[in-house]
């Protein structure tokens, strides 16, 4: 089991879609993506899972986390913009 606080560091919130790495996020669809194969829609619990299987750190990383926590925290669990 791999424990999500380690990937996280001190990184502010962001508050909307302007503030995080709109091209790390677009790669990470697409990884994404190409293991789902269209068979469901790409939530942003996929993306979290993603980077804590694969490992990915760094400060762009965190606020995408804790963008992505924030979403679904707000109920909203599907990605609609890609």
């Amino acid at each position: 089991m791999v424990k999500l606080a380690g990937f996280i560091i001190e990184a502010p919130k962001a508050k909307n879609k302007s503030e995080i790495d709109t091209d790390l996020l677009k790669q990470y669809i697409s990884q994404l993506e190409d293991k789902i194969k269209g068979n469901r829609r790409i939530m942003y619990f996929d993306i979290i899972n993603l980077i804590a299987k694969e490992g990915y750190r760094g400060e762009n990383v965190s606020r995408l986390i804790r963008w992505c926590g924030n979403k679904i925290k707000n109920g909203y669990y599907f990605i609609d913009f890609y």
